[in-house]
């Protein structure tokens, strides 16, 4: 069949055919660059010859690619329990390991199960560490990258974090994986929307490139918008507002969709356009029939408290919003529901700093531009 990969050089079309994986290592290999057509063509029975537990084996990797597939398709949260299952399956098959060659392989899916329960509950740090120290003791460098394209659940939005980062796209892209290369490219400039100063350069890019992979790239609707945000954090909201035109019409899920389309707002709010009513009516609506996960109740909240800044001087609309977020209770936000700044603040610390109980003053330019506007509009990173 006919395929599209992306290369360091742009979209490469190929021909391309589900092949058996010949071992254990490239099944893996191909499972991390998401080549679930080879994995499923393979004879999972000839990745572990001679052992007693075969069958269960098989069924562990056949739940992983269950699990790859829920990821795929937007449906993240439907793979918690499955990912619990695999974790307890993997504990209880190392325990029962019959040779140091087993007991790596199964180190091995020990590492991806953690960076997917890290991934499911953007937290657990210690499990992107352990899977760190797998990585290290297989000298496994895309398992390695893999763990790094997490690193802000470990280090936070840092200096440091951009450095791993950097060393996660290099691994990518040595190996040619320049989709997750991308991924990481978004992961950097999220972290550089929290320093002192934006790389308009990188952001511009960062555009041009992806611009000349549509409609190829995946969840394109983050990379523009995180853009987008940088250009206007940086005083360039004419490069911004054109970028976030972009970012509503390209490919994600509804979440991240709906935020590029508030975060547009935000940037039309700053140059002086008014709100149209009737429009952010219909929008509030979309975004409750969108069918957004209640785990992410803190995009949903930090939607409505931008659309709540912005709509100040309509009593209409200001008291629509404030019946949504009141009757939904998105979080514990209902101290701040007279006061639409203080909202925002708090809503955008409780969703970039968990562990907040008050809202904060948020570092770099994003945090001024927050103290500067009352508004936050929100990037999106890729921990998968």
């Amino acid at each position: 069949i006919d395929a599209h990969i992306l290369s360091a050089a742009g979209l490469k079309k190929v021909d391309t055919l589900n092949l058996e994986c010949s071992d254990f290592e490239q099944y893996i290999e191909m499972f991390l660059t998401e080549g679930d057509g080879y994995c499923s063509s393979t004879n999972v029975s000839d990745l572990f010859p001679s052992s007693d537990f075969e069958s269960s084996y098989s069924k562990c990797l056949g739940r992983m690619l269950q699990i790859q597939s829920l990821f795929r398709t937007n449906r993240k949260f439907e793979a918690t329990d499955a990912v619990l299952l695999l974790s307890n399956d993997i504990e209880r098959l190392s325990e029962k390991s019959d040779s140091d060659e087993t007991k790596n392989k199964m180190l091995c899916l020990k590492a991806i199960s953690n960076l997917w329960t890290s991934y499911l509950t953007e937290a657990n740090p210690e499990r992107i560490e352990n899977s760190l120290s797998i990585a290290a003791h297989l000298n496994d460098e895309l398992l390695k990258a893999h763990c790094l394209k997490l690193t802000g659940l470990v280090t936070g939005r840092s200096k440091l974090t951009h450095q791993l980062l950097v060393d996660a796209q290099k691994i990518f892209e040595a190996r040619g994986e320049m989709e997750q290369a991308l991924f990481v490219e978004n992961n950097i400039l999220d972290n550089n929307l929290f320093s002192d100063k934006i790389d308009v350069e990188r952001a511009t890019k960062l555009v041009d490139y992806v611009s000349g992979t549509l409609p190829y790239i995946r969840r394109s609707t983050t990379i523009f918008s995180n853009a987008a945000i940088a250009m206007m954090l940086a005083g360039k909201n004419v490069n911004a507002r054109e970028v976030f035109s972009r970012a509503k019409s390209a490919s994600g899920p509804p979440v991240n969709l709906l935020t590029s389309e508030v975060n547009a707002l935000i940037a039309d709010h700053i140059d002086g356009e008014v709100l149209d009513p009737t429009a952010v009516a219909k929008l509030t609506r979309r975004i409750l029939r969108a069918g957004i996960d209640r785990n992410f109740n803190y995009h949903q909240a930090l939607m409505f408290a931008n659309l709540l800044k912005m709509s100040e001087g309509d009593a209409e609309l200001t008291g629509h919003i404030r019946d949504i977020l009141r009757r939904e209770r998105f979080l514990e936000y209902e101290d701040f529901l007279d006061n639409a700044g203080a909202l925002v603040r708090y809503v955008a610390t409780k969703s970039y700093d968990p562990g907040a109980t008050e809202p904060g003053q948020l570092g770099g330019v994003l945090g001024a531009f927050l103290e500067r506007h009352g508004l936050f509009p929100a990037p999106h990173v890729f921990y998968r």
